[in-house]
C-alpha cells in the first residue's frame, strides 16, 4: 500500500492558525493533517516499534556523554582553583578514572 508523506520543518498560516506544511503554486499541503499526508500513521507507528531503543540510546549514549563532559569540567575546574572550596568527591574522581580508561558505565537505577 503506498503511502503518501512529506515532511516540514516551516511552520505556515492557515487561516489564522500556524500549521507546520509547504506551500505550493496549488496549494498548501499540512503535515498534521492525515487527508493530505499519511505522516502521522508513520510517526506513531515509528515511536511504537522504537521507542524502547529511543529509550536505551538515551540513557546508554546521550546521557552518559553528558555525565562525562559534566565530569570532566567538574575536574577541571577544581584543578583551576576555580571550584570553590570544593575539592572534587573520590567518587567522581574514581568515575571520571574509569571513563578514561575506556570503560563507560551505565546506571540502570535511572
Amino acid at each position: 500500500m503506498p503511502f503518501a508523506v512529506v515532511g516540514s520543518e516551516k511552520n505556515i498560516t492557515i487561516n489564522g492558525h500556524q500549521v507546520r506544511g509547504r506551500a505550493n503554486r496549488w496549494g498548501v499541503i499540512n503535515v498534521e493533517d492525515e487527508n493530505h499526508c499519511e505522516f502521522v500513521y508513520l510517526r506513531n507507528f515509528l515511536t511504537r516499534t522504537h521507542l524502547q531503543d529511543l529509550i536505551e540510546t538515551t540513557a546508554q549514549i546521550h546521557y552518559e556523554t553528558y555525565r562525562g563532559k559534566e565530569l570532566l569540567a567538574l575536574k577541571e575546574r577544581s584543578a583551576a582553583g576555580m571550584g570553590g572550596s570544593r575539592p572534587i568527591s573520590p567518587s567522581a574522581e574514581r568515575e571520571l578514572s574509569r571513563q578514561s580508561n575506556g570503560r563507560m558505565t551505565v546506571n540502570s537505577g535511572y
